[in-house]
């Protein structure tokens, strides 16, 4: 079905582009546009290539490894460390990039069951290491205060813990003793990362993201041709967002679809995601699914990173877990 529904989000891609061609927009923007647009539609385009687990595996350590990497240049670029070639302090986005979720919420599970199921040193290694994933991870979002990615760590982790304590009750007393020691070590850099988030609430609330879809809206409302195929790849208007400035994006993979395939490529974007996060959904008992599930739902409705390269790798491998651990 997502194939299919992807082939008719890959049409209404194909007139957008047609459509600010003619519209007059700026060749550059179109091709950031149409380049994004590319992204979403890795399932479709590459899906073929992951005919065995093992491809599955191997992307799936690939995308923890580049998660964990951009998390990295997100803390380095945030306190002004400069510690990588070529670095910069407009890198701290990339705490925003739905891979470096992803690998918090894997190294998040992988950890939660070798503490429930280990008994040799190496698991006692690969504990260690993935405690200090996350710890990293969890640090990028709070410089970088990002209350979604936060609010899905804190799900997920509460989830798959009582995922795990159901499937090993005699073990739980392990899981229940690192998060008491683990609350007790943490407890004053939590409280500060909480009081992070209270207070961007209380200065930003929601990011203006219902003001930003009405912008859209009064952006592409104006005739009924914008209306049908919005403005176009390389279209631009004024966001509220960013303080009214005009712009050719909006934080999310839906509000996009709208200003710049209309009605009809929202129809079609929206039919995509659900058919692709429905199987997830139904797999929501499996850690990796909820893993891949939580970045594509922050992508399509509150991030503006539904644009980048690790969205659509994050997709393509959503499509190989659908037929992984049922």
């Amino acid at each position: 079905m997502w194939f299919a529904l992807g082939v008719g989000v890959l049409g209404s891609g194909v007139i957008s582009a047609g459509w600010g061609i003619v519209q007059g927009h700026l060749a550059s923007l179109i091709l950031r546009d149409v380049i994004a647009f590319l992204f979403v539609l890795m399932p479709l385009l590459y899906r073929h290539l992951l005919v065995s687990e093992q491809d599955t595996e191997w992307l799936l350590r690939v995308l923890v490894l580049v998660g964990g990497i951009f998390a990295l240049r997100s803390i380095d670029a945030s306190l002004s460390l400069f510690l990588w070639p070529f670095a910069s302090g407009a890198l701290d986005y990339f705490g925003n990039l739905p891979t470096v979720l992803f690998a918090g919420l894997i190294m998040m599970s992988v950890g939660m069951q070798r503490i429930m199921t280990g008994r040799r040193l190496s698991d006692l290694i690969m504990i260690i290491a993935m405690l200090l994933g996350v710890a990293l991870i969890i640090m990028a979002f709070g410089l970088n205060t990002q209350r979604a990615s936060f609010a899905a760590m804190a799900v997920f982790g509460m989830t798959t813990t009582v995922m795990a304590i159901m499937s090993r009750p005699y073990q739980s007393w392990r899981i229940m003793a690192l998060i008491g020691l683990l609350a007790l070590v943490s407890w004053p850099i939590m409280q500060q990362i909480v009081d992070l988030l209270l207070s961007k609430t209380a200065a930003v609330g929601g990011n203006m993201r219902v003001q930003e879809w009405m912008a859209v809206w009064g952006a592409v409302s104006d005739n009924i041709a914008t209306i049908i195929l919005g403005l176009g790849s390389g279209g631009m208007f004024d966001s509220p967002a960013v303080g009214g400035l005009p712009v050719n994006f909006t934080h999310g993979l839906l509000s996009s679809a709208l200003l710049k395939t209309g009605i009809l490529g929202l129809l079609l974007t929206v039919s995509y995601i659900a058919a692709l996060v429905w199987p997830l959904l139904q797999r929501a008992q499996n850690p990796r699914a909820q893993a891949a599930l939580w970045p594509i739902l922050i992508c399509t409705f509150f991030y503006a990173s539904f644009k980048s390269l690790d969205f659509g790798l994050v997709l393509l491998l959503s499509t190989a877990l659908y037929r992984r651990n049922p």
